[in-house]
């Protein structure tokens, strides 16, 4: 199983600024968030870290 971290735009109320995601990638399940996600991660920009649990032949944006 993998496990897909991304950033997306998470304000509903506000316009997104720019793509609605901006970083994701995919690793083993049970493995932290990857720094390429964390690193571009700001507090408060309206970007949040999310985690797909989904298994990779349900989903074709999970690589195997």
């Amino acid at each position: 199983m993998k496990w897909r971290y991304s950033l997306r735009w998470k304000l509903p109320h506000r316009p997104c600024p720019g793509p609605r995601e901006l970083i994701s990638v995919v690793v083993e399940a049970g493995q932290a968030a990857p720094e390429e996600v964390m690193s571009r991660w700001v507090a408060g920009s309206g970007y949040a870290v999310c985690v797909d649990f989904s298994r990779p032949e349900t989903d074709p944006t999970l690589e195997r």
